[in-house]
């Protein structure tokens, strides 16, 4: 099967018009697609031609080409969208304006979570039409995506990026959706006066800076369980400025998943004499303070009020999915890079959870702080 050309020919105007069309600075995506269909044309391409340089469908190719052969240039501009388009008046831009110079000088980051939270209570815009600011006034409000600082080669990213289940905790997870026993995931985190930067937005030309903090005596390390499924799903979290140890870990179990009147210490007498009302499993990774004797050697006794630990493969820390929380709330839900006090960085990470502890379920879910 041979292949024809389309045979378009462009007059001399028609080129000029195609050449600066083409180098227009606000042209969508979708109209210079089929400006080059037509510039492709014209040199003798045919369309299975166009449409493999181009990537597209060769239908696409043609719908472009019958677009301009029907109505010329202004029938390749994409069609209006129906419904009222969004209106942005002077109010709106001075308040966008506004926060976006407040939060350069704070140190704040704009991504896309934290834009919608913090600019729609004040600008009675819905978030996602932020990003349309720049095409809507591009002369008066330009935004720039900015990036910060990224991992070294070879260096792993954030945790909780991949999610996957095992064989074991699946079995463990159905018995908890079915409300037979109950499923922690159990981890630690530490949060630093100075957080890892990400992306944000910020006026053209303004450049966001965050300080960096010494992390001498300021950093807070956090010790949570996650119970998402079941009938009563629940974070559980505990912030210290000390490192988490083996005891701490115990004691956090013992009071706080188990429920043990008089903590780990009842936990040493023969017979306990108390059981947990519904057993649960806690899933923990192999950190060394899950595996020291002082909390892994007393399993056994852990067992008898109903506890049980089950541990996860090595280097899988995407299977347990209390990651995905800190993830979210070191990346996401603290838009403040720095804290120049260990006070202010305990509000804000507390803050942060209780919103991921209120997202649960907003019915059911139990948010509690443990003191």
């Amino acid at each position: 099967m041979v292949m024809k050309p389309l045979g378009l020919e462009l007059s001399t105007q028609q080129v000029a018009e195609l050449r600066r069309r083409l180098k227009c600075r606000d042209l969508v995506p979708n109209e210079r697609m089929r400006l080059d269909c037509v510039r492709l044309a014209a040199q003798g391409r045919t369309a299975p031609q166009i449409a493999l340089i181009l990537d597209k469908h060769v239908v696409t190719v043609r719908k472009a080409l019958h677009r301009f052969l029907d109505g010329g240039f202004g029938a390749l501009a994409d069609a209006a969208r129906p419904g009222r388009p969004p209106r942005w008046g002077r109010e709106d831009l001075d308040a966008l304006e506004a926060m976006l110079d407040e939060a350069a000088v704070r140190g704040e980051i704009w991504d896309a979570a934290g834009t919608g939270r913090v600019a729609a209570p004040r600008t009675r815009c819905r978030p996602r039409l932020l990003v349309a600011v720049s095409a809507a006034a591009p002369g008066r409000f330009p935004l720039e995506m900015h990036s910060g600082q990224h991992p070294a080669p070879g260096r792993p990213g954030p945790p909780g990026c991949r999610m996957g289940t095992t064989g074991g905790s699946a079995a463990v997870r159905l018995r908890s959706e079915v409300g037979i026993e109950d499923l922690y995931y159990l981890d630690e985190c530490g949060f630093s006066p100075t957080l890892p930067t990400g992306y944000t937005w910020a006026r053209t030309g303004t450049r966001v800076v965050v300080n960096r903090e010494d992390t001498k005596n300021r950093r807070v390390n956090v010790l949570g369980a996650l119970n998402d499924t079941g009938p009563e799903p629940e974070l559980l979290w505990t912030t210290v400025e000390h490192r988490i140890d083996a005891a701490t870990v115990l004691d956090f179990v013992c009071n706080h998943i188990a429920r043990l009147p008089g903590g780990a210490d009842r936990l040493s007498t023969s017979p306990v004499g108390f059981k947990r009302s519904r057993p649960c499993t806690i899933v923990l990774d192999n950190a060394s303070i899950n595996h020291a004797d002082a909390f892994k050697g007393r399993r056994e006794e852990l067992a008898a009020i109903g506890v049980h630990l089950f541990y996860l493969p090595p280097r899988s820390p995407e299977l347990n999915r209390i990651e995905r929380i800190w993830r979210s709330v070191k990346y996401q839900d603290m838009p403040v890079r720095a804290y120049t006090t260990a006070k202010e960085l305990h509000t804000a990470v507390d803050r942060a959870l209780n919103r991921r502890a209120a997202a649960l379920t907003p019915a059911t879910a139990q948010i509690l702080k443990i003191a």
